[in-house]
């Protein structure tokens, strides 16, 4: 997997290298330099820090060793702690690069687990799911109507306090790379190219942009295949979202799971799609609130012996869908820095 990473990133590299190199030669806006971001979006977020509850649902498991049994049980409740920062590191016109941290968070809370005495259930309830990490953001506009996008990550998904186990068995790397055109202030889109976890498992998918506004107050954001938005701007300082979101985690677990023969490095591997409707408003001229209220359904939460997501299942688990709920609070950066963000 290693070697397959190293090999993709540096075809993404001498891709990236040919495409500027094609740049500088198309025709020139003057010394303006094109702008990614179309009008009416809302402001850039440089701490965010959101609370998401998905309460009451089950989980039936099925085994795929004759060692163990099947069982089924309730979730009461499923709790996620989002932190980002993000610090801007260059701000120029013509470049802008920016540096993140991000530190998640989540617990499974499960209705009987001391009853029902299933090791998987045993092993995960109030045990905390975690993730850090950094992230670092690249937009490169060109004096035409073309730019140029890339996004790299590294974190530590799983039990890495618990000790005894190699840092680079918790390590899940990500990036992208993409290339937009904007064709004018209501209208950008843009074609690239992901390696990452956004369906639970390290995978290669294309990746398409398109950011279009219908009128001055309807408008639509969107990368798929992860995300799409509709956006209804009531003011600039009170925006709506109607949103669909794929997203996925793996996480490396301790080798020891009281009850399970453990021959491999155990991973739970997550990956959900979720529907919802958002409100982002400001407080003050620096803070905002946001509540979102959906549903989301499971598509996958495997425990298998390795960081495949369907090689090695020891247990395979079907939650049911679910409603969530979430509340966050974020800041933006002053208008005039804001202004820069945004046109980078």
């Amino acid at each position: 997997m290693i070697s397959k990473f190293i090999v993709f990133f540096v075809i993404l590299n001498l891709i990236s290298l040919l495409v500027i190199s094609q740049v500088e030669n198309l025709p020139q806006r003057g010394n303006l330099f094109c702008s990614p971001k179309i009008i009416g979006s809302p402001p850039s977020k440089g701490l965010v820090i959101k609370y998401e509850l998905i309460p009451n649902y089950t989980i039936t498991s099925t085994s795929q060793s004759s060692l163990y049994k099947n069982a089924s049980n309730g979730i009461d409740r499923n709790g996620r702690l989002d932190i980002k920062i993000r610090v801007p590191v260059v701000n120029k016109p013509g470049l802008a690069i920016v540096g993140g941290i991000r530190y998640f968070q989540e617990q499974l809370h499960f209705t009987n687990p001391s009853i029902v005495n299933y090791p998987v259930y045993n092993a995960l309830e109030d045990r905390s799911l975690k993730s850090i990490g950094a992230q670092l953001y690249v937009v490169k506009p060109t004096l035409n109507n073309t730019y140029f996008l890339f996004r790299g990550s590294a974190d530590l998904n799983g039990e890495f306090t618990k000790g005894g186990i190699p840092f680079i068995d918790f390590l899940k790397v990500s990036i992208s790379t993409m290339y937009g055109w904007k064709r004018n202030e209501n209208l950008s889109y843009a074609f690239g190219v992901a390696y990452g976890y956004s369906f639970g498992r390290a995978s290669i998918y294309p990746l398409f942009a398109y950011n279009r506004n219908f009128s001055n107050r309807w408008g639509i954001e969107s990368l798929l295949p992860s995300n799409i938005r509709l956006r209804y701007s009531k003011s600039e300082k009170n925006f709506w979202f109607l949103s669909a979101a794929l997203n996925g985690a793996s996480y490396r677990l301790s080798n020891k799971i009281e009850g399970l023969e453990i021959t491999g490095k155990p991973h739970l591997h997550r990956s959900e799609v979720k529907f919802g409707v958002e409100l982002e408003k400001e407080i003050h001229n620096w803070l905002w609130f946001s509540t979102e209220l959906g549903f989301r359904q499971h598509l996958q939460f495997n425990l298998t012996q390795s960081g495949r997501r369907n090689s090695d299942v020891l247990i395979k688990n079907n939650l049911s869908g679910a409603p969530f709920i979430g509340f966050s609070f974020f800041i933006v950066p002053p208008k005039n820095i804001d202004d820069n963000l945004k046109n980078n």
